[in-house]
């Protein structure tokens, strides 16, 4: 029972949490091989940015690659590490694990 609640709190500090923040798709912000969350007319999805031009962006999802017209983009936002997120993730897994193992020792 400790090993597998060790596994566990190890395995969620170590994934990390992102957010993603506002980019304009029509500005030269936007950096290759960067994730973006790409919000178009009727969908949305996440994606890698591996080419862009003055008119179009060319995006890998999954394997697929795109290309997609500046002009349909309705939203895109670049994806960041977010150390508050990934320490209060953490931070309540511990208390959730702790919390588990004090009432399966207390169980016993």
């Amino acid at each position: 029972m400790k090993h597998l609640l060790l596994w566990l709190l190890m395995a969620s500090i170590c994934q990390g949490c992102y957010s993603y923040k506002h980019a304009d798709a029509t500005s030269t912000n936007l950096v290759l091989h960067q994730k973006y969350r790409i919000k178009l007319k009727d969908k949305t999805f996440k994606a890698t940015l591996t080419a862009l031009n003055d008119s179009t962006i060319t995006v890998l999802k999954g394997s697929k690659e795109m290309q997609i017209k500046r002009s349909d983009i309705r939203e895109i936002k670049s994806r960041h590490f977010s150390l508050l997120k990934t320490v209060g993730y953490s931070a309540a897994t511990l208390v959730a694990f702790v919390g588990i193992y004090v009432v399966a020792e207390s169980a016993d």
